[in-house]
């Protein structure tokens, strides 16, 4: 008789992590010109309306910064991005007020590398 050892479950959170920042990096490259060249800095996960007491888990919002060429080949200088419910706004175009990202995105959050693309959780089998 052998005993093999049971695969560990998975870690579901790890998982929902990835699809998370997946997202984060596919809203982001959609504004973009040229998704292969951008380069990310500053990036924080903030959770807004979080409220244990009332059972609300709260949403995710991702801030930073992203750099990327633009059509003549030349990277255009950081640009600050928020990214919520996979809607990306970049630039100050889309992000006109500069003091609500500070108060929102500078100092808060857990920092977050999305120069990586996030690595799929390997299954044991």
């Amino acid at each position: 008789m052998s005993c093999t050892k049971a695969p560990p479950p998975p870690d579901l959170a790890k998982e929902a992590r990835t699809k998370e920042v997946s997202a984060v990096r596919d809203a982001v490259f959609e504004k973009l010109r040229d998704p292969a060249s951008a380069t990310f800095k500053n990036v924080v996960r903030v959770v807004t309306g979080a409220d244990p007491a009332a059972g609300k888990v709260g949403v995710p919002v991702y801030c930073g910064e992203v750099n990327a060429k633009n059509a003549y080949g030349g990277y255009v200088g950081y640009q600050r991005f928020f990214v919520f419910d996979s809607l990306a706004l970049i630039g100050t175009t889309d992000l006109p007020d500069p003091v609500g990202y500070k108060v929102f995105c500078i100092g808060s959050g857990e920092p977050v590398d999305l120069n990586q693309p996030p690595q799929e959780p390997k299954t044991v089998r």
